[in-house]
């Protein structure tokens, strides 16, 4: 590892860390940036460049990698468990983390490309990475390259980045980016109360950028999408068996983001039978059945399959298998058919889902519903009218 690139941080870890109470109203309020985008539920999260832990602390960020040892020994008082390490060799396995932060450190790593791809590489498909940084193109920014160009301590060091450069090298590592927001819109010294985040970037110094790492089901629903012209989406479930109702409740939770006329959303519950007849008069080109099934998978992890590959996957409270109503519809509309199956944590009687569910619906709500739109519209570019 490259010493020079973090030379301040261990010489001076007390100064840095007491730039945080000197200036809260600023901290305060990146703080509150990050967390607007936080994912809800339990995760297990990395700061990547934890320094002295004040954001993983704050945020209930359990690991943190740093290579400066006496930053490193404020972060464990603070309840963090601290790893040496650089971002570009994180040493952990593929898929380990739900969630990572990287929080004004990327600018003083030696190759952030690269550990932009070990975040995505130990990010857990559907993870979700949130990057902070200070945008160069800001008011800030402008002030802090003036401070490097004049060799002060923790600027010197750093390559800040623009908004705009940040987002291009989060998605070229194949990482979604799916919201930014912004804040700290005076200097930190100027600050007088905790100010509140905006979306996009170009006037806050301290951008925010969200960013998920695809699912394997995410790839193959955009794949099996190709060509849609309608879609009908067919939520089912026992909402009196906890986890059985995941189906259902995906489904509502993808109502509101749906586009009426080219994609119908059908709550089904137990009896997805019921509803052939509203399946068969919205004509559609493909038919999505969502469920909870048996697979083996980790609760919440979604597969989608063709349904005469679910037989023996699905929930025995539904009263016809998902393949004979596959056969159904594919004979009565010539849709193609598909099921996205969801393991479940527990069936048993009761309502609600549980908290593992509960956070599978709010990420792969955002994952169907990106797909759905990138079919769509790739369906009615005027590329794709031409051809």
């Amino acid at each position: 590892m490259d010493a020079v690139r973090f030379r301040d941080f261990q010489a001076l870890a007390e100064r840095y860390d007491a730039w945080f109470e000197e200036h809260e109203e600023a901290y305060l309020s990146e703080l509150e940036a990050i967390r607007s985008l936080m994912p809800g539920g339990p995760s297990l999260g990395l700061e990547v460049g934890v320094g002295t832990g004040r954001f993983a602390s704050e945020l209930g960020v359990q690991v943190g990698v740093d290579p400066a040892i006496r930053c490193l020994e404020l972060a464990r008082r603070r309840g963090i468990q601290v790893v040496q390490a650089v971002g570009e060799e994180l040493p952990f396995r593929d898929g380990s983390f739900d969630l990572i932060l990287v929080v004004v450190s990327l600018c003083f790593m030696e190759d952030p490309d690269r550990a932009l791809s070990e975040v995505g590489r130990v990010l857990r498909p559907g993870g979700r990475l949130i990057l902070g940084i200070v945008d160069k193109e800001s008011f800030l920014g402008r002030a802090y390259m003036v401070k490097k160009s004049l060799g002060r301590p923790f600027y010197r060091d750093a390559h800040f980045l623009s908004a705009g450069e940040a987002i291009t090298m989060v998605e070229e590592v194949g990482l979604e980016v799916v919201r930014v927001v912004q804040t700290v819109f005076d200097f930190p010294d100027r600050l007088e109360e905790v100010e509140e985040a905006r979306e996009g970037h170009g006037e806050g110094g301290f951008v925010v950028v969200s960013a998920l790492k695809p699912s394997g089901v995410s790839d193959e629903l955009s794949r099996w999408l190709s060509g849609v012209e309608k879609l009908v989406v067919m939520g089912i479930g026992n909402p009196m068996r906890h986890d059985d109702a995941v189906g259902l409740e995906l489904a509502r939770a993808l109502r509101p983001t749906s586009p009426p006329e080219q994609v119908v959303v059908l709550e089904c519950g137990p009896v997805p039978e019921n509803f052939l007849g509203k399946v068969i008069e919205a004509r559609p080109t493909h038919v999505l059945m969502v469920d909870a099934g048996l697979f083996g998978g980790r609760p919440g992890e979604a597969r989608l399959v063709r349904p005469e590959e679910a037989r023996g996957m699905t929930i025995s409270t539904h009263r016809i298998s998902p393949d004979i109503l596959a056969s159904y519809i594919r004979r009565s509309t010539n849709a193609e058919v598909a099921l996205l199956l969801i393991q479940p944590l527990d069936i048993g009687l009761g309502e609600g889902l549980s908290s593992e569910l509960e956070a599978a619906i709010r990420r792969l709500a955002g994952e169907v519903s990106r797909a759905i739109g990138r079919a769509l519209r790739r369906r009615s570019s005027p590329g794709a009218l031409r051809a």
